[in-house]
């Protein structure tokens, strides 16, 4: 047990750090064609414009600016469902992006989540999740795959006044991770982007980023579950 365990721990510490050496060659390259890149960055001051899409026709209530910030009220509806989901995103006009959001607030009780998808169909994305365990904040990566739900990664994040999301594609791979204060990021895990074709999960019109809220366990007595997104940047 002991030596499976030894042999676990290199195997973990070597897929790491292989993986931040790729990461590190991708962002060399992505730094030399800075001035290529676009930033666009939405403050949630304003309306949703046309850019952004919904699943569904959206069930406008869910959807709510006040203060700078978007309220999604969760939607006992989830992505998997074709039956208006808590859903808002944007379609990548590149095959390489950055889309991080920090959510200032999220009002959840055991069940309810929030976060980002990278949505193809109802039987083929990826979440970013933000999630409350027994009073323990956490975050999660999981995979939905036709009839197979896997859950990729796991973490607790404590108990943090904010939180921030990103989903980054970049080469095959998409690849998710989260910060407590906006400037570290800690890598969760990353997902293969081929597993999100159209021609892998039976349907699909390209991929929508975007931000989600869905309520796992009802509670009508208590009122809705919510979370208040601050802001959401885009880079491609």
């Amino acid at each position: 047990m002991e030596v499976k365990n030894t042999m676990k721990i290199k195997q973990q510490k070597t897929i790491f750090l292989l993986w931040s050496l790729f990461l590190m060659c991708c962002t060399g390259a992505w730094a030399s064609d800075a001035d290529s890149l676009t930033m666009v960055r939405y403050d949630f001051s304003e309306p949703l414009g046309s850019e952004w899409e919904y699943i569904q026709e959206p069930v406008k209530e869910n959807y709510v600016i006040h203060d700078g910030m978007l309220r999604l009220y969760s939607s006992v509806t989830s992505l998997k469902d074709e039956s208006q989901p808590t859903f808002v995103g944007l379609r990548p006009d590149s095959t390489a992006f950055t889309i991080t959001t920090k959510i200032a607030l999220a009002d959840l009780l055991d069940g309810d989540e929030t976060g980002l998808a990278v949505y193809q169909a109802p039987m083929g994305y990826a979440q970013c999740c933000f999630f409350n365990l027994k009073g323990d904040r956490r975050v999660r990566v999981r995979l939905v795959l036709k009839n197979l739900t896997t859950l990729v990664c796991d973490r607790s994040v404590g108990i943090p006044s904010a939180i921030w999301l990103r989903v980054q594609a970049i080469g095959r791979m998409y690849s998710f991770s989260y910060s407590t204060d906006g400037k570290r990021y800690h890598w969760l895990d990353s997902i293969d982007k081929s597993l999100l074709r159209p021609v892998v999960v039976g349907q699909g019109n390209g991929i929508l980023v975007g931000l989600y809220s869905y309520m796992g366990n009802p509670k009508s007595q208590a009122g809705r579950s919510f979370a208040d997104y601050d802001e959401i940047e885009y880079l491609h």
